[in-house]
């Protein structure tokens, strides 16, 4: 069984660009009312405006990473490593017949490595 791209039917790409637009505008909303620090760092630029879209921008994209991962784990993908450079997930298997190749040469090399086992323990046969 393969996974089924969520993002083919169109209507589930829009869905999810207006949950993002609505998920940006309630982190806009609540950065705003969490009010402007006095000292404000860097990133704003001395601008309340630029620091309460950095906050929006930044609370949107960990949302939607955590999205990802979680719709690709309901389609049975759950990521391998999860590290600062990024997701890595195990390869899908496309076909039942690419599946069936793999376990020919996974039996193929277990024979191959029992035979130059046997040959190691009896070394006179």
């Amino acid at each position: 069984m393969t996974m089924r791209d969520p993002l083919r039917n169109r209507w589930v790409a829009v869905i999810l660009v207006l949950v993002l637009v609505a998920v940006f505008a309630e982190a806009l909303q609540e950065s705003i009312s969490a009010g402007t620090p006095t000292d404000l760092p860097g990133v704003a630029l001395q601008s309340p405006a630029i620091l309460h879209l950095v906050r929006a921008v930044v609370a949107t994209a960990l949302i939607a990473g955590l999205a990802v991962v979680l719709i690709r784990g309901a389609f049975g993908q759950w990521p391998l490593e999860v590290s600062t450079t990024g997701v890595k997930y195990a390869e899908v298997v496309e076909s039942e017949s690419e599946l069936a190749e793999h376990v020919r040469d996974v039996v193929a090399a277990t024979k191959a490595i029992d035979a130059r086992l046997s040959a190691v323990e009896n070394p006179g046969a």
